[in-house]
C-alpha cells in the first residue's frame, strides 16, 4: 500500500536587488551587438577569448566577487540573470567562470 506524504513549503516574496529588468535589457543589448558570436551549440562548453574579454569589459564577469579582489559585489540573482541570458542566446560562455564562479585557465 502506497503512503503519500504531504509536504508543504512557503514562498516568501522579496524585492529583487537593483534594477533586474534594466540588467536584463543591458545584457540583451550587449548580445545584440555581438550577434555573430551567438547560436553556438553546447555554448556552455565552447570558449571564445574575445567574447570573454568583452564580457569582462562590460562588467559581466566577477559580478559577485568582493570589490577588494576586482569584483563588483552584485547580488547572486543578478549573476543568474546574466548566465540565463547568455545561455538562452547561445553565447560562448565556457572559460568565463560564469557557471562555476571560477575562470578556467
Amino acid at each position: 500500500m502506497a503512503v503519500w506524504m504531504q509536504q508543504s513549503f512557503s514562498i516568501y516574496p522579496f524585492d529583487p536587488p537593483g534594477n533586474v529588468a534594466g540588467l536584463r535589457t543591458e545584457v540583451r543589448a550587449f548580445l545584440k551587438a555581438r550577434e555573430a558570436k551567438l547560436g553556438v551549440p553546447n555554448c556552455w562548453v565552447v570558449g571564445d577569448p574575445e567574447f570573454s574579454s568583452a564580457l569582462g569589459a562590460a562588467g559581466f564577469l566577477g559580478m559577485i566577487l568582493p570589490k577588494a579582489v576586482g569584483g563588483h559585489e552584485r547580488h547572486p540573482l543578478e549573476r543568474y540573470i546574466v548566465i540565463e541570458e547568455l545561455l538562452a542566446a547561445g553565447a560562448p560562455s565556457a572559460r568565463t567562470g560564469l557557471q562555476t564562479g571560477k575562470p578556467r585557465r
